[in-house]
């Protein structure tokens, strides 16, 4: 299992975890909600980086639906 703890732009903690099953799978937690978005851990760690770099989110997390996005962003429901 992979996990990792990350913070949005806005400072807010996420804990991402590695899903086990058929497809590839992460779980997005935060405190006050949690997601589950079809991709693996390391494809999200990778657009997380960029996106704190300043990459723009739809373009890092284009694999995400918009709604997937503003969970990152607002860090929760």
């Amino acid at each position: 299992m992979i996990a990792l703890n990350r913070t949005n732009l806005g400072g807010k903690p996420f804990r991402l975890v590695e899903v086990f099953s058929p497809r590839n799978q992460t779980s997005i937690r935060t405190s006050t909600g949690s997601i589950v978005v079809n991709c693996c851990i390391r494809d999200i760690a990778e657009a997380w980086h960029r996106w704190v770099m300043g990459e723009k989110i739809e373009d890092a997390f284009h694999f995400l639906t918009p709604e997937e996005r503003i969970f990152l962003q607002k860090g929760g429901r």
